[in-house]
C-alpha cells in the first residue's frame, strides 16, 4: 500500500484489475517519482499475445473499474517482466517509463490558434510530455486533479481568465479547453 496526494492506494488491488483485462499474462505496479514531489503510478505488463495491449487501452478499462486516483500514469508494455530466483517479479529491475513519451495513440492534432497552441503548451508543461494533441484527453494523458489545478492556474496567468478544474474535467481536451478560455475571453472583453 502507497500513499498517493491523499489517496492509500492498494497497489495489489490495481494488479488484479489488471490480470483480469484481456490478453494480460504478467503485471506489476509501482510508485515511481517522475521528480521530488510527483509521485506517479506506473503499470507494467506482459501480454501473453505480442505485442500487448495498448497503454492507453488499458487505462480507458482500468479508469471504467477503478476510481481516477488508482489508475496508473503510466502503462509500460514489456515482452516479459523481470523475475527474482524465487519467480517472483523484481520490481527493481523495472525500467523506468519514458516520462516525456506521448501516452496516446491517437494520431497528433497539432494546435490550429493561437489559444490552442498556448492551452497546448501549458499542458505539454504540466503534464512533462513533450507534445499534447488538441484531441488528446487529458486522463489518457496521465493527468489527475493536481494537475488540473496547475492548468487551471496558468490558465489564469496567460489569459486572465478562470477556469476552474471542474471545467478542466468537463473540457478534458486542448481543444475544448480553448473554446472555454475563447469564450470566457469574449465575455470579459465583449469582442470576439
Amino acid at each position: 500500500m502507497v500513499k498517493l496526494r491523499g489517496h492509500r492506494v492498494e497497489l495489489a488491488a490495481i494488479e488484479l484489475h489488471l490480470l483480469a483485462l484481456p490478453h494480460i499474462a504478467q503485471v506489476a505496479v509501482v510508485a515511481r517519482d517522475r521528480a521530488p514531489g510527483d509521485t506517479r503510478l506506473v503499470a507494467y505488463v506482459a501480454s501473453n499475445e505480442p505485442p500487448g495491449p495498448a497503454p492507453a487501452e488499458v487505462r480507458r478499462a482500468l479508469s471504467r473499474v477503478l476510481p481516477a486516483h488508482m489508475v496508473p500514469a503510466h502503462v509500460v508494455v514489456l515482452p516479459a517482466l523481470p523475475t527474482t530466483a524465487l519467480g517472483k517479479v523484481d520490481k527493481a529491475a523495472l525500467p523506468p517509463p519514458e516520462w516525456s513519451q506521448r501516452v496516446v495513440t491517437s494520431p497528433l492534432v497539432e494546435p490550429r490558434t493561437p489559444i490552442e497552441r498556448a492551452v497546448a503548451t501549458i499542458w505539454a508543461d504540466v503534464l512533462g510530455t513533450a507534445t499534447v494533441g488538441v484531441t488528446d484527453s487529458f486522463i489518457d494523458l496521465g493527468g489527475h486533479s493536481l494537475q488540473a489545478s496547475a492548468i487551471a492556474s496558468r490558465v489564469l496567468a496567460r489569459f486572465r481568465v478562470g477556469v476552474s478544474t471542474t471545467v478542466l474535467l468537463e473540457a478534458s481536451t486542448v481543444e475544448a479547453m480553448a473554446l472555454v478560455v475563447a469564450a470566457a475571453l469574449v465575455a470579459a472583453t465583449g469582442t470576439p
